[in-house]
């Protein structure tokens, strides 16, 4: 009956999972990347009044 279980179990997270693949790191990305200076985004300036608009 655990066998049962299990199978039942693998196919249901099989099909849960994403199709998608994931977005590839390489590690030559990895070894370049400036842990020391992150990037920062830039923030638009909220103003007073002025609906603020997620994207």
């Amino acid at each position: 009956m655990k066998d049962i279980a299990d199978r039942l179990r693998s196919r249901a997270a099989s099909a849960l999972q994403p199709r998608l693949p994931g977005w590839p790191v390489f590690p030559a990305d990895v070894l370049a990347a400036d842990f020391a200076r992150p990037y920062l985004p830039p923030v638009p300036p909220v103003r007073d009044g002025e609906p603020i608009r997620l994207n």
